[in-house]
C-alpha cells in the first residue's frame, strides 16, 4: 500500500490533521489509493462543504462506495455545497515531556493493511468525528430490492388500516434500523395520502364537467326552442355531476 496513505492514516488517528492532510493529498494523486485517501480526507477537513467535496471525489472513483454515498446524501439534504478543501491550521503541540527510557522488544514487521481494513478504519474514524460534533450517525439503507419490498409491505399494511407504529415494529423485526423503518412508513403514508387526494380531485373535475355540460345543453336547447316548443332538460348529467363533484370535494378535504 502507498506509504503516503499509511502515514496519512496514522497522522489522522494521532490527531495531526495538518500532516494528515498533506500526506493524504499526495496519496489521492495515486490511482491505486485515491479512493481511500479521499475517504480519509473527508474526516480531516474542517467544514461540511470540504467534506462533501472529498466524498464527491470518492464517488467519482467508485459511485457505489457504501460509506461515501449515504454520507454525501446526508450533507446534500442539509443544503451543503461542495467547496475545495484547504489545509487545516497547524496546532502547536504542548512542550514535550522527556520520557523515561524503556526497553523496546524487537518484533517482526507487521504486514501492510488491506484495502478493506483501511476502509473499515476510515468509517470508524468518520463515525467518531460525527459523534464528536454532535451529528447523527449515517444510516446505511438496505439495497434497492430490499427497500422496494419494505415499501410494498408498508403500503399494503397501511391500506389494511394497520397502525403505523405496528408497521414500524414489524419492519424493525425484519432487520431494519428504527430510523429507516419510520422513514419508510412516513414516506408511504405521504404517497398514499397524495394518491387519494389526486383520486378525489379527478372525481371533482369529472363531476364539474358533467354538471357544466348538462347546464350548457339545457340552456342552449331552451334558447333555441321556438315559442311553445320543447327543449331538452339534461337533469341526469346535472344531478349526477353535482353528486360526483361534492363526493370528490368531501373526500379531497378529508385527505388533506
Amino acid at each position: 500500500m502507498n506509504n503516503f496513505l499509511q502515514q496519512g492514516i496514522a497522522a489522522a488517528k494521532a490527531g495531526d490533521k495538518a500532516k494528515a492532510f498533506q500526506l493524504l493529498s499526495r496519496a489521492a494523486q495515486d490511482s491505486s489509493t485515491a479512493e481511500q485517501a479521499w475517504l480519509w480526507l473527508s474526516g480531516v477537513v474542517s467544514t461540511d462543504g470540504e467534506r462533501l467535496f472529498c466524498l464527491g471525489n470518492v464517488l467519482r472513483i467508485n459511485p457505489n462506495n457504501p460509506h461515501a454515498k449515504p454520507a454525501a446524501t446526508m450533507l446534500r439534504q442539509k443544503g451543503v455545497f461542495p467547496s475545495a478543501p484547504t489545509p487545516p491550521a497547524v496546532v502547536q503541540p504542548p512542550a514535550p515531556v522527556t520520557p523515561r527510557p524503556i526497553a523496546v522488544p524487537q518484533s517482526s514487521p507487521q504486514p501492510a493493511a488491506s484495502i478493506a481494513q483501511v476502509q473499515d478504519d476510515a468509517v470508524a474514524w468518520l463515525g467518531s468525528l460525527a459523534t464528536e460534533h454532535g451529528a447523527k450517525p449515517v444510516v446505511v439503507a438496505p439495497d434497492e430490492n430490499e427497500m422496494t419490498a419494505h415499501f410494498k409491505y408498508a403500503a399494503l399494511e397501511l391500506a389494511n388500516n394497520k397502525p403505523p407504529m405496528f408497521i414500524v415494529k414489524e419492519l424493525t423485526n425484519r432487520g431494519l434500523q428504527s430510523e429507516v423503518a419510520s422513514r419508510i412508513v412516513n414516506e408511504t403514508q405521504s404517497l398514499l395520502k397524495k394518491a387519494r387526494g389526486e383520486k378525489h380531485k379527478k372525481r371533482m373535475t369529472r363531476g364539474a364537467l358533467w354538471t357544466i355540460a348538462g347546464l350548457v345543453l339545457t340552456c342552449g336547447s331552451y334558447l333555441f326552442a321556438s315559442d311553445g316548443g320543447s327543449y331538452v332538460l339534461c337533469w341526469g348529467a346535472i344531478i349526477f355531476g353535482l353528486i360526483d363533484f361534492f363526493v370528490g370535494l368531501i373526500g379531497w378535504v378529508s385527505s388533506q
